[in-house]
């Protein structure tokens, strides 16, 4: 399967609009394996030996076809700000019905959530649902494990 990567860019007229960054060739047969997808996220952006935290969005058409990922927040080695006008320009410009949101905790064995990482996944379900575009799910990645939000928070 091939996952292309975008960046939002201002167009000619001062409009987002979408750049592709880059393509990976990763092998994943089924975006609802969700170990086989931390497995091909971690892999590509090194999350598991990463010393600051991130946040990758992937959005996903009604068919579950993979129509990109975009980084929605870099931050520092405790925390990572979700660009949350960011990640719905992305979802909408691609034409996603759904998405998945990957956060990782660097340096940690520790899957918890923290009240930010709560919030900001509650915040980011309801401005989907107004939208119309299912969020999927929700996974946290660490060096040795990955699990979703709603598991443990």
């Amino acid at each position: 399967m091939i996952l292309k990567e975008y960046i939002l860019v201002k167009n000619n007229n001062e409009l987002p609009s979408l750049f592709e960054k880059s393509e990976y060739e990763i092998p994943l047969e089924n975006v609802l394996d969700r170990e086989q997808l931390c497995d091909c996220i971690s892999n590509i952006y090194k999350l598991d030996i990463s010393f600051v935290e991130y946040v990758f969005i992937i959005g996903i058409n009604k068919q579950n076809k993979i129509l990109g990922i975009i980084e929605a927040g870099k931050g520092n080695t405790f925390e990572v700000t979700n660009n949350i006008k960011e990640i719905f320009m992305f979802l909408l410009l691609i034409g996603a019905d759904k998405f998945i949101h990957i956060h990782n905790h660097p340096q940690t064995e520790i899957l918890e959530c923290s009240k930010d990482d709560i919030q900001v996944i509650q915040t980011i379900k309801k401005s989907a649902e107004l939208l119309g575009i299912e969020l999927m799910d929700a996974l946290i990645i660490t060096d040795k494990d990955n699990i979703r939000y709603t598991d443990i928070c």
